[in-house]
């Protein structure tokens, strides 16, 4: 007869249909599966040879084949899809085994029954009862023994008990009994001790604390015994690298990646790049072709190229005369013209050697350093140094001497008293460039 075919509906919290309407399909962490469905549909698929059933964990329909046996040996079972399961009678004869210890030549019949002929009274047999004596057939099919006192010593086949005695039950029916074996306790809530039914020995072995469940963490500890930590609100991944901080949720035991609605921001302060994200790579910024700005004064017609760039062309301040440095402000895009110096990145090289006199409003023995530049372009300062016959160095002023035109290329002349002195055959004038380079220009010439 084919079983009735059953469809349900399971109804979830609305904080739960919440969450599920917001994540959809997330992928479970952990474990494969989707988020349950709101709603099963209806799970008849028409076959009379399957169970029908919504599973609760996927929201999806089940059809389990359902299982045909009537217990009867004599029956051969089979399912047909429009009626169900059809039970269908082997041929007389065929062999099969009724259960009884007394019969001989078991064969199915006519009627699908399993029949076997009653073998002599007398015939030795075992009746699997170890306090009976003189098993023999009483020729009807059955075994019967003849019952040992109570009392009596027996075995009941089991290597985790001890003390085995035929008894009496209440109903008069004489059987081995016997005590089970008792291991000692270690106080250890982590272990149990049991008898190996194998052997006969105590063993201790660890406690199972799996509770079967996804969103649980199983440990023990030897004082308290299993514990199950909750996973529910651990951080997960769901496999989609634009969405933030993903968790778990729990739901009739299994574990779920759920979106916290939070979406990865992408932004890399590029004006020339569209910036977006993709679930597989996370983000992405693709190049515009489009004006923008380098911060460059110095140059023109600023487009962003292709890697995402933005770069223009840059400006011309040549103006025809080798004898001047031309160069672009890159603050204010102002070409500026500078008079050549001698040396390096435009010199700051001075008008002859720097002299030295025997007065100065330092007093007595005291002098004044003076020096004129060339042409200023790329300096710092200035300072008065002594250098010994041994090469040491000692500066005379406490700070550094500021230029006046630094840039400009401009010529200046500048003094700076000197401590007693001797001819001034030691003191030398440091001039300092932009970018660390120092001329030592000396000795001072006595004026």
């Amino acid at each position: 007869m084919a079983q009735e075919s059953h469809s349900r509906r399971y109804f979830i919290p609305l904080v739960v249909l919440s969450m599920l309407l917001v994540t959809g399909a997330s992928r479970v962490a952990g474990a494969a599966g989707l988020v349950p469905a709101i709603d099963c549909s209806f799970c008849d698929d028409g076959n009379a040879c399957t169970t029908d059933y919504c599973n609760a964990s996927t929201g999806e329909c089940r059809h389990a084949p359902l299982v045909c046996d009537d217990a009867n040996r004599c029956t051969l079972d089979s399912c047909d899809p429009a009626t169900g399961c059809v039970p269908t009678p082997l041929p007389a004869g065929t062999a099969c085994d009724d259960g009884k210890e007394c019969t001989a030549g078991d064969a199915c019949d006519a009627s699908a029954r399993c029949a076997g002929t009653d073998e002599p009274s007398g015939l030795p047999c075992d009746d699997r009862n170890a306090c009976t004596a003189a098993d023999a057939c009483n020729g009807a099919g059955a075994c019967l023994g003849v019952p040992q006192l109570p009392g009596s010593p027996c075995d009941d086949g089991l290597a985790c008990t001890t003390g085995d005695a035929c008894a009496q039950d209440p109903a008069g029916v004489i059987a081995c009994r016997a005590t089970p074996t008792t291991c000692d306790d270690d106080g250890d809530l982590c272990t149990e001790n049991l008898c190996d039914p194998a052997t006969g020995e105590c063993v201790t072995r660890p406690v199972n604390c799996d509770d079967g469940s996804e969103c649980t963490v199983d440990s023990c500890t030897s004082t308290t015994g299993c514990q199950h930590r909750s996973r529910a609100g651990e951080h997960c991944e769901d496999g989609n690298a634009c969405t933030l901080n993903e968790y778990l949720y729990c739901d009739m035991g299994r574990l779920y990646c759920v979106r916290s609605g939070q979406k990865k921001v992408c932004d890399d302060r590029n004006s020339c790049t569209y910036d977006t994200c993709y679930p597989d790579v996370g983000c992405a910024a693709i190049p515009l072709p489009r004006d923008c700005n380098d911060g460059d004064a110095c140059t023109t017609g600023d487009i962003c190229g292709n890697t995402g760039t933005c770069s223009g062309v840059r400006v011309t301040c040549d103006d025809g005369n080798a004898g001047t440095i031309d160069r672009c402000d890159p603050a204010t895009g102002l070409c500026r013209n500078i008079l050549a110096c001698d040396g390096e990145d435009g010199g700051g090289s001075l008008m002859g050697a720097p002299t030295i006199s025997f007065k100065s409003l330092l007093g007595k023995g005291s002098g004044t350093a003076q020096w004129t530049t060339r042409c200023e372009t790329a300096l710092v300062g200035f300072n008065v140094v002594t250098i010994d016959g041994d090469g040491v160095r000692t500066q005379l002023n406490s700070t550094t001497i500021p230029c006046e035109s630094c840039l400009a290329g401009g010529r200046q002349e500048y003094t700076s008293p000197v401590p007693k002195h001797k001819s001034g055959r030691n003191i030398f004038v440091e001039v300092l460039h932009i970018g660390g380079r120092i001329e030592t220009l000396g000795p001072a010439v006595r004026e």
